[in-house]
């Protein structure tokens, strides 16, 4: 961590590096979903008075893991059976997912934020308003997979994919203004 001061202005630069693995008996090893090997973040102020001052905070963080489907198989039913055993004429719908065993990354995760503070007079109370995520960006908190289309090819007595599985990100927090009060005692 750098932290520096100059005339009104100070801030601090921070950056860690750290991984979290997993390693199962007799398997290798492979992040973890709280692998998040680089984090930066970078805070300035700018002084107007004693009283009065504007702040940015800009957040980095890489990607984390996840482990998207690679295959299907049949699900076995509540008796032990795969599904359709008890009607030979309808087929088995591949419904069960097989995980890859290499991990993929969301996309990297980063905001600025802005804001402005205002310390009461005679006080160890601050007014604190202003906005996260300022520039709107929609990082991926969740990944959900839809699955794809699959059709019933009667002459060779199997499914047939006719459209890949989707992979959807899911988004949290777009641009969100805020206003509080600390107060210290």
């Amino acid at each position: 961590m750098v932290q520096a001061e100059y005339l009104r202005f100070s801030g601090w630069l921070a950056y860690t590096w750290s991984r979290s693995l997993w390693q199962f008996p007799g398997e290798r090893q492979q992040p973890s979903p709280f692998d998040r090997p680089h984090q930066i973040d970078l805070s300035l102020r700018y002084r107007l008075t004693k009283r009065k001052s504007f702040y940015a905070n800009w957040v980095y963080q890489s990607g984390r893991p996840i482990y998207l489907p690679v295959a299907q198989a049949a699900t076995l039913d509540w008796a032990g059976q795969p599904d359709g055993l008890s009607d030979p004429s309808v087929p088995t719908l591949p419904t069960y997912r097989v995980y890859a065993v290499k991990a993929q990354r969301t996309p990297a995760y980063h905001r600025l934020d802005l804001g402005y503070q205002v310390k009461r007079r005679n006080r160890d109370a601050y007014w604190r308003m202003g906005i996260y995520n300022v520039y709107n960006r929609v990082n991926v908190v969740a990944v959900s997979v839809r699955g794809g289309a699959y059709s019933f090819n009667a002459d060779q007595g199997r499914w047939t994919r006719i459209r890949d599985p989707e992979v959807r990100g899911t988004g949290f927090l777009p641009i969100l203004p805020y206003v509080g009060y600390k107060w210290e005692f």
